[in-house]
C-alpha cells in the first residue's frame, strides 16, 4: 500500500478500514511511506500497530520514521 500526502484525521480510519482489509486478504502487506509528509498521532499508532501485526515498512522520511519508532518506545 503506497501512502501520500497527510495521513491525519478521517483519512487515518479510512486507511484503516483499507489496511484490515489488505491484511486480511494478505500473508504479507508493505506500506510504502515515500509520499507521505505528515502523520498525526492516531495514524503513527495505526502504522505501529500495523507493524505489529506483520506489516513491513518501506520508504519515508527520517522525521516520519522517528514519529513512527517513537510510538513502539512508549
Amino acid at each position: 500500500m503506497k501512502l501520500e500526502g497527510r495521513l491525519a484525521s478521517a483519512w487515518v480510519d479510512e486507511f484503516g478500514r483499507a489496511l484490515g482489509e489488505a491484511m486480511r486478504e494478505h500473508a504479507t502487506v508493505t506500506l510504502d511511506l515515500d509520499g507521505l509528509s505528515f502523520v498525526d498521532t492516531h495514524g503513527v499508532a495505526l502504522i505501529r500497530e500495523a507493524v505489529d501485526r506483520g506489516a513491513r515498512l518501506v520508504g519515508g522520511s527520517e522525521f516520519i520514521g522517528a514519529l513512527i519508532n517513537e510510538v513502539r518506545l512508549r
